[in-house]
């Protein structure tokens, strides 16, 4: 397994415990006595969700997978349908964000739909991050030296333009990535 593979598998780690901590905090939250302070922990996990993946995680895998998509023998629905689930995902997650945030700032409880697309949100994520482990099995069958290498030149290409740097800092962003606090502060 390479650092790649690694860096994405931790991610999903933490994602998959946001998520527990998620639902967790969605049930207490109609319990909650100070309303406004319930979707805290919420919408830090939201917000951490939309950014994290959207600019780091989504397109790593995306450079990923159409290297696999190259591959004999590989099944290319499956591919595609994680590949299109990225700004699904991400749309849905910045729907979620605002609506958590007004409903925040009303000190409003969610209703029952809200609280349906919170728990779907979740289900999905969770949905989503096991079907890419699927694949990160073809990958780790399938993928040789040259296919490493032009994955790494592709991201370090992507990181690169998309921040204006031409120095090598780029390609060391995952293992540079400080862990989400938030997880520690909510066991």
């Amino acid at each position: 397994m390479t650092a790649l593979i690694e860096q994405l598998e931790r991610d999903h780690q933490q994602m998959l415990r946001m998520m527990y901590i998620f639902k967790r905090d969605l049930t207490c939250l109609s319990s909650e006595p100070t309303l406004a302070e319930g979707f805290v922990p919420l919408v830090d996990i939201l917000d951490y969700v939309k950014v994290y993946p959207e600019n780091w995680h989504h397109p790593a895998e995306d450079i990923l997978f159409h290297q696999l998509r190259r591959k004999p023998q590989v099944n290319l629905q499956a591919i595609d349908l994680v590949l299109s689930d990225h700004p699904r995902l991400e749309a849905l997650t910045t729907q979620l964000g605002l609506i958590f945030r007004e409903l925040q700032q009303a000190s409003m409880h969610p209703s029952g739909p809200v609280l349906r697309l919170a728990h779907r949100f979740c289900s999905e994520q969770i949905a989503h991050i096991h079907a890419e482990r699927n694949i990160f099995n073809a990958i780790n069958q399938r993928f040789e030296a040259d296919d490493w290498q032009r994955v790494n030149a592709a991201i370090a290409q992507r990181f690169q333009r998309s921040q204006g740097s031409s120095s090598s800092e780029t390609a060391q962003l995952p293992a540079t990535h400080a862990p989400f606090r938030l997880v520690c502060q909510y066991p």
